[in-house]
């Protein structure tokens, strides 16, 4: 069962979302923080759908092994950096 009804006008750039049941869609707000995995952002039970969905930003916290003594010398990696 779909819940979501959109309906794009590109000339104008807007977007009318409306519910399978004819009112106005319930949409929430999501964060997501990156991983080293792929993930699947959908709105939570009761929601009609996303209104936006924000990405934390990538830090050197996604992957353990992001660390100075594994990088180049004189590179940096998501802040991360080895001077020599």
């Amino acid at each position: 069962m779909s819940k979501i009804l959109s309906e794009i006008d590109v000339n104008n750039y807007s977007l009318q979302s409306m519910s399978s049941e004819g009112g106005e869609a319930e949409l929430q707000e999501k964060t997501a923080t990156p991983t080293t995995s792929q993930q699947v952002i959908q709105a939570d039970e009761g929601y009609d759908g996303l209104s936006s969905v924000t990405v934390n930003a990538v830090t050197p916290a996604i992957d353990e092994n992001i660390i100075p003594t594994n990088i180049r010398s004189g590179k940096t990696i998501l802040r991360s950096c080895r001077k020599s």
